[in-house]
């Protein structure tokens, strides 16, 4: 089994930032998730893929 996790590119960037202050683009973060659903898609056809949205997901601090 497959565990994918997502959110909005906005948290996922927002999420990179605070991690170590660095991260890509709203715009290059948007451009990639679509990549990330179809690989994740495909591999269904092969596995089991558990999909989790973690928007409201309170993370551990990095650090």
């Amino acid at each position: 089994m497959l565990i994918h996790l997502t959110a909005p590119p906005a948290v996922i960037r927002q999420r990179l930032l605070s991690r170590d202050g660095e991260a890509v683009s709203l715009e290059e973060v948007s451009a990639l998730v679509p990549g990330y659903e179809r690989i994740f898609s495909t591999l269904a056809d092969y596995t089991r893929v558990l999909t989790l949205d973690t928007t409201t997901l309170e993370l551990p601090s990095a650090g």
